[in-house]
Formats: C-alpha cells, structure tokens, sequence
C-alpha cells in the first residue's frame, strides 16, 4: 500500500492499482486542496483512464465538481462526479443504514454528513439506502465502471466482496 496527501503531493503515486479516498473533512482544506490543481488533474485523468477508485464520504465530494462553503465560497475540486458538494448548517444523514447492492444483496454502514451533493436526484445510480433509525430510503452514491463513490462509510469486513469487484481482485 502507497499513501499520498491530495493536500500536499502534486499527482497521484505511479504504479498503483487502485485509489481509495476515505472519509474526511474536505471544507476545512477546500482552499488548499482546490489550489493543488496538478493532484485534482491527476485523480481524474487516473480514474478517466479507468483506474478503480473508491470515494467514501469526504472523498466523494472531493471528486465533485466543487465544493460549496457556508461562506459563499465555491472551490473546484476533481470534478468526476457530476454536481457539487454543498455544506449544510445542520446534519443531513446521521446514523447507520443499509445499502441494497443488485450483486451482493445488503450491506451495513453509517453516515455522517453536513453536506448534500447536488447531483444526488438526478445522478444517483449506486444504491438504494435505508436509515436503520427511520426506515426511510434514498436512492445515492454515484458509480461508474471503475469508480464508487458514496457518503456511506461501508463496514468492510461486510463488503469484501464488494471492495472486491472495485479493485478486480477476484481470483481468476
């Protein structure tokens, strides 16, 4: 496994085979992050060119086309994934839910989230996911043929065989 920082390296490690960008708080670095153009250029030239990636939660807003503050303040980001990231002033998901997965059936998780993204009613194309509190469900997640990216923090050793299918690591 590689590491890199979106905040401080200029592109993406060479040689890897997959990217995971985990949960975070974007907002607080969307100045800096936005300003490292090369990285942002670099994370969607590699997923463009079909490199798996999976976005979870703050790194689904860093693939959007942008991040929204409170401020009024619009910052680019990757722009992958189409719509913005907007912050909110109060939680827009909070608790554990489900996910319904046509391939592999029901999978757990949680969200936590003072943002929405904008693309959700017209994008949506992942998943179905259900509060476990409330029982209310949302289609969400936006997923391409080598990139998931969604606001819900999977509990991985459920999703194996999901992480799996992103990063082709099923045996032949």
């Amino acid at each position: 496994m590689l590491t890199f920082s979106p905040l401080r390296d200029k592109q993406i490690p060479g040689n890897i085979e997959g990217i995971i960008l985990g949960g975070g708080f974007p907002e607080i670095f969307a100045e800096q992050m936005s300003a490292n153009k090369s990285m942002l250029n670099s994370l969607k030239t590699a997923v463009e060119s079909g490199l798996p990636c999976y976005a979870e939660c703050g790194g689904l807003m860093v693939m959007t086309k942008g991040l929204k503050l409170l401020s009024g303040e619009s910052f680019p980001m990757a722009g992958i994934v189409p719509g913005y990231a907007e912050m909110t002033n109060q939680l827009q998901h909070f608790g554990y839910c489900k996910v319904e997965s046509s391939s592999f059936g029901e999978i757990r998780g949680h969200e936590f989230h003072y943002s929405h993204w904008t693309g959700e009613s017209e994008h949506a194309n992942l998943w179905e996911v259900t509060r476990h509190s409330t029982g209310k469900s949302r289609r969400e997640g936006y997923r391409t043929s080598n990139l998931h990216a969604s606001y819900v923090h999977l509990y991985f050793p459920q999703a194996s065989s999901l992480i799996c299918e992103i990063f082709n690591l099923f045996p032949d």
